[in-house]
């Protein structure tokens, strides 16, 4: 948990430390920060799946931009991956995990939400994304009137109370603390400073590209209109989004539960999300969110994610993105994890076929996704005693092997430039 000093007026609020040792106080806060990124990830693909469809521009594609609704989310996803290599390239286990909704992380001053999009809601992406300097009114950058009327009106949508801090905040003290471990060179742990440019890539995209798209929203310059156009009745064609609901769950029997014959389909939208975070998960203990795994894990995103929100949206409804209490690395092993990931990939088939509202085409596109393979894949980077460790591809398997590395050439054919071998991950 983030805990903060309290202001005295003239020293903002800090992150209170709780290990002295600079690597324990690392991995500490590098798991505040995937759980706040995954939060993130989630609210900005609820929100997008609310936004209606002549407003295509501001829900976005799929792929990865800052100009769109789902290519922020993508962007999320892949900081998500970053901190999380950062975590195993401590020697911690990967954090896929976050709390459930509605909640309220001590680093913001309101609750984190999956809610349509609103104008409040946009003001609390332009808050969580933007620099600490942007929205102090007391900076003398912010002196002219239009800041000052700018930073009102946003920190009027959030309402009174408490306003600690932002995620750049805490990137600042994760880059602190890692410039910390990289300077006392620990024995056991490998070349960190590639990290070090990652997170502070980090810190830049959502402080400016980030925020300066919440800030488009906010004002209603990313619709081609004003702020004004907050103030419409929620029923004309031109206010931004459908209400699709807060906080839902596709849990029988929770208070907020999705209403029968829908809460089928969001449960299959819930299996889906849980395959990829899974995915996600083995491919970070394996090293293989570059290969094979992390496609699967993009693909049940972009083929299974994203047109289940845009169908229950028609519906009235949101992906509930329910919490699976039993975790992502689900077995005692990776193989085990694998078995676990296998069932829930037959038990989304199921799910499926049992589906009242999926629109035609849907489930069959839902059952030809590439099937979860009985085996980890390996690098051949990797050294032998790893190797040893770790089942290797099964011959005439259904998955097709490819290959995305993060440096060296990408090409899948011909020759090729490898890049530098990577440590074997536990």
């Amino acid at each position: 948990m983030l805990r903060f000093t309290a202001a005295d007026g003239a020293t903002p609020p800090r992150i209170v430390r709780d290990f002295q040792d600079p690597y324990l106080e690392l991995v500490r806060l590098v798991r505040e920060a995937t759980e706040i990124e995954h939060a993130l990830l989630v609210q900005y693909l609820y929100a997008s799946f609310s936004v209606k469809s002549r407003y295509q521009a501001v829900i976005g594609t799929g792929g990865g931009d800052s100009i769109s609704l789902v290519g922020v989310a993508v962007q999320e996803m892949h900081h998500l991956g970053r901190v999380n290599e950062l975590l195993t390239d401590l020697h911690a286990a990967p954090n896929l995990a976050r709390q459930d909704f509605p909640y309220e992380p001590d680093i913001y001053p309101f609750e984190l939400s999956l809610e349509p999009l609103s104008r409040r809601s946009c003001a609390k992406y332009v808050y969580a994304e933007a620099d600490a300097t942007v929205l102090d009114p007391d900076n003398p950058d912010n002196a002219d009137a239009a800041s000052q009327k700018y930073i009102a009106a946003v920190l009027g949508a959030l309402g009174s109370g408490p306003r600690p801090n932002h995620i750049g905040s805490l990137y600042g003290d994760i880059l602190d603390r890692l410039h910390d471990v990289v300077a006392a060179s620990l024995p056991g742990l490998p070349d960190l400073t590639h990290h070090v440019t990652a997170l502070s890539d980090i810190k830049k995209q959502g402080e400016e590209e980030h925020y300066a798209f919440f800030k488009k929203l906010f004002t209603g310059e990313a619709f081609g209109a004003g702020p004004e156009i907050w103030s419409l009745d929620p029923a004309d064609d031109a206010y931004p989004a459908h209400d699709i609901g807060a906080d839902p769950s596709a849990f029988e029997g929770h208070p907020r539960a999705i209403p029968e014959p829908h809460r089928a389909t969001a449960w299959l939208a819930n299996l889906h999300y849980w395959l990829t975070l899974g995915l996600l998960d083995i491919g970070l203990r394996t090293g293989e969110t570059d290969g094979d795994l992390g496609f699967q894990a993009v693909a049940h995103m972009k083929s299974a994610l994203r047109p289940l929100g845009t169908h229950l949206a028609t519906l009235g409804v949101g992906i509930p993105f329910d919490p699976l209490s039993m975790g992502y690395a689900s077995g005692h092993d990776t193989a085990g994890t694998v078995f676990v990931l296998r069932r829930l990939a037959q038990e989304s088939a199921a799910a499926a076929a049992l589906a009242p509202t999926l629109p035609t085409g849907l489930g069959q596109r839902l059952a030809n996704l590439t099937p979860i393979p009985s085996r980890p894949s390996t690098r051949s980077s990797r050294p032998p005693q790893a190797l040893a460790s770790v089942p290797t591809w099964p011959k005439g398997s259904t998955l097709t092997r490819r290959r995305r590395w993060t440096s060296g050439s990408t090409s899948t054919t011909g020759s090729t430039t490898p890049p530098a071998p990577r440590r074997s991950r536990p």
